[in-house]
């Protein structure tokens, strides 16, 4: 009993009950007999298997085979809760030639619950007037406005597009991305007109056309403040027609970058440059202080700074310039409520494609806990043979932040419109007993032995994860795009503390991540919090298999590098001494090997501990090497993990061969990197 008068009361106070109050366009319209998503004879009912969640999907196929949310520039449902408007295509694999550009437009209407095909639309990405009801567009013949409250099927062209903005060929995009400023008296348009990308605003009452500013490189996504009409938003997704041997220094210092941009950094200074903001003759790039990368941004509703996806979801404030991440759980696309407390995301469980497995999420931002709304969206078309749809989800919220809108995938390779209750969300998230909780492994117990006043390093082997082979269903382990834990935790005086750490290393599609910490004082455990809220929510044996964590205090045997041959010598060897603290323990050796000359070279590679008087006292490592291998890029560096001798003071990497014809080899071996490094292992969860 307390926890429903718990969920009703969040529900109530953040506005989303259906007793909304009689002024309200919503509540007028309830009034009149208009179906919710919830009770509408187009809707069919859908529970996640893993978390419970209740959406509701327009029919599948009602009007066509696929039936997908707009793109994510806008949204998907007026604020009168009336109209819900999507794309509509057969399938895509049966029709040939079918892809964004032959899409539909189609509403439902929930007042008269019913749902109607808007032909001459096409496959344009357009605005939906969530406050008016209107829906607009921009093609060859001008700027279109459709009213929904006086007739959807009816074309209003509003005006005729300006001289600047059509081009004598067909390598003309009229209007991309189109925001209607504030006062709803011009419209901005991110336009490309042969090689030149054109920003600005088109005045709907005379047509004439206001240019911000001109681009060569590819500027899209482009949409106004929802609060100052002097401002826009763009990004910079790649190039046209410019290789990294044509780009100029002029187009350096307008951010020009090579193409495709999206997967590439700017060749001289290595920013990733997609952030643009616009005012009319000046346009600059904002670069992220949080993470060199960024994809699919956003305004807040307030206007006061914008947010973008990336390992999470980060904000700009425009005022001050400071930025932080506003939600851990990585992301693709991502929508943040009018009061910035909740947040919508998507996420790519695997390598990203056109048509792989998506979740789709929701961060609440007071309480810090995630739920999945879909948790195992499934892959629509394969890798080699992509999808020419954009079946992306693009979650959004819509109706003044009552339901989420986003496509969903099926089993049937269909896409459907998802329309999902916010008010559900937010009780999950808001509930302790239903909220997901964290799961943390212990990684290490400190004893007296290990060093206690050095920094530390975690290293997170992850390639495994990264093979999908090895992971049990979707959802589940890891978003492998770039990883990164989401909290390290130490035991002291039998409490938890916050461990803060630094990554060193965590690229993209990593084999392994890197983090390094200090010991926090008086600590006895470290435990690494594998399974956080709304990060991995599905985290089982066998897709953790191969996940293991060492600990490495990095000071405790530094690299060392040694030119170790000379040409026509049949043997080379160096030495390092072993400090005291590493005697008789489990020790990992990094070996690289550079630059062999011939490839019918072939030897062995041996590791021998010595004591301090230079005697032998064992061998740790017995390997075959050869010449081809190395410079066929196969196997270029070694790391062994060996258990020295007790009394060992010193090891030596011995490396001897000889060539094919007996003859003595010539070997050409420049560099040589030995480690030790205190190994510890992490046992899987059960």
């Amino acid at each position: 009993m307390i926890r429903m008068k718990t969920s009703f009361l969040l529900a109530s106070l953040a506005g989303l009950t259906l007793w909304a109050a009689p002024e309200t366009p919503y509540a007028r319209n309830l009034a009149l007999g208009m179906k919710t998503p919830e009770t509408s004879s187009l809707f069919v009912k859908h529970v996640d298997p893993k978390t419970g969640v209740v959406s509701y999907l327009i029919k599948p196929e009602l009007l066509a085979f696929n039936q997908q949310s707009i793109y994510f520039t806008a949204q998907s449902m007026t604020d009168d809760g009336r109209f819900l408007v999507f794309d509509i295509s057969p399938d895509e694999f049966a029709v040939p030639g079918t892809s964004t550009r032959t899409r539909k437009k189609a509403i439902v209407d929930f007042l008269k619950d019913e749902a109607i095909v808007l032909e001459g639309i096409g496959g344009v990405i357009p605005f939906l007037d969530v406050k008016r009801d209107q829906l607009w567009w921009v093609d060859k013949d001008g700027v279109h406005r459709r009213d929904f409250l006086e007739d959807p099927k009816k074309d209003n062209v509003v005006c005729p597009l300006p001289p600047e903005l059509v081009w004598k060929d067909d390598d003309t995009r009229y209007g991309t991305h189109i925001t209607l400023t504030p006062d709803h008296k011009r419209i901005f348009i991110d336009a490309r007109t042969g090689p030149t990308e054109k920003e600005g605003c088109l005045n709907l009452e005379n047509g004439k056309w206001e240019e911000w500013g001109r681009a060569r490189f590819c500027c899209n996504h482009g949409q106004i403040n929802p609060v100052d009409d002097t401002l826009a938003l763009c990004a910079m997704e790649f190039g046209w027609n410019l290789t990294f041997d044509e780009v100029t220094p002029e187009d350096l210092k307008q951010g020009q970058s090579a193409p495709f941009a999206s997967l590439v950094r700017r060749p001289h200074d290595h920013i990733y440059p997609r952030l643009w903001l616009f005012r009319n003759g000046e346009h600059w790039m904002v670069r992220s202080k949080i993470t060199n990368g960024a994809t699919h941004e956003n305004f807040a509703a307030d206007g006061k700074g914008f947010y973008w996806c990336t390992d999470g979801v980060c904000y700009h404030d425009l005022a001050t310039g400071r930025e932080w991440r506003i939600n851990p759980c990585s992301s693709a696309h991502s929508f943040m409520t009018a009061d910035n407390k909740y947040i919508t995301f998507d996420c790519n469980w695997g390598k990203w494609w056109r048509g792989c497995g998506w979740t789709i999420g929701f961060w609440n931002r007071e309480t810090h806990r995630a739920v999945y709304i879909h948790s195992q969206n499934p892959v629509i078309a394969q890798q080699d043979n992509q999808s020419r749809l954009h079946p992306d989800p693009h979650p959004q919220f819509v109706c003044n932040d009552r339901y989420v809108v986003c496509t969903m995938g099926d089993d049937q390779r269909r896409l459907n419109v998802s329309v999902t209750p916010v008010a559900d969300l937010i009780a999950r998230t808001s509930d302790p007993a239903t909220a997901p909780v964290p799961h943390r492994f212990e990684v290490v117990s400190w004893k007296s032995d290990l060093p206690g006043d050095a920094p530390f390093e975690l290293e997170i082997d992850v390639k495994a994860l990264r093979d999908r082979k090895l992971v049990a269903e979707p959802g589940c382990a890891v978003h492998m795009d770039s990883y990164t834990p989401f909290a390290l935790e130490a035991e002291v005086g039998g409490k938890t503390v916050p461990v803060p750490f630094e990554a060193v290393q965590s690229p993209a599609y990593a084999d392994r991540v890197i983090l390094r910490f200090e010991k926090p004082e008086g600590a006895t455990k470290l435990f690494y919090v594998a399974d956080a809220p709304g990060r991995f929510e599905y985290y089982d044996s066998e897709s953790c298999a191969n996940l293991f964590i060492r600990a490495t205090p990095h000071d405790l045997f530094p690299p060392k590098s040694a030119q170790i041959a000379k040409p026509g010598e049949d043997t080379a060897a160096a030495a390092c001494d072993i400090p005291v603290t590493a005697a008789g323990r489990p020790v990992k050796f990094e070996i690289k090997l550079r630059n062999f000359a011939k490839a019918n070279w072939t030897g062995n590679i041996r590791l021998i501990c010595l004591d301090k008087s230079g005697r032998k006292v064992g061998n740790i490592l017995n390997g075959h090497i050869d010449g081809k291998t190395f410079i066929s890029g196969k196997r270029r560096e070694f790391n062994e993990v060996c258990t020295l001798p007790k009394n060992a003071a010193k090891v030596c990497l011995v490396i001897d061969g000889t060539n094919a014809d007996g003859s003595k080899p010539k070997i050409e071996l420049q560099h040589l990197n030995l480690r030790v490094a205190r190994v510890l292992p992490f046992t899987p969860p059960d």
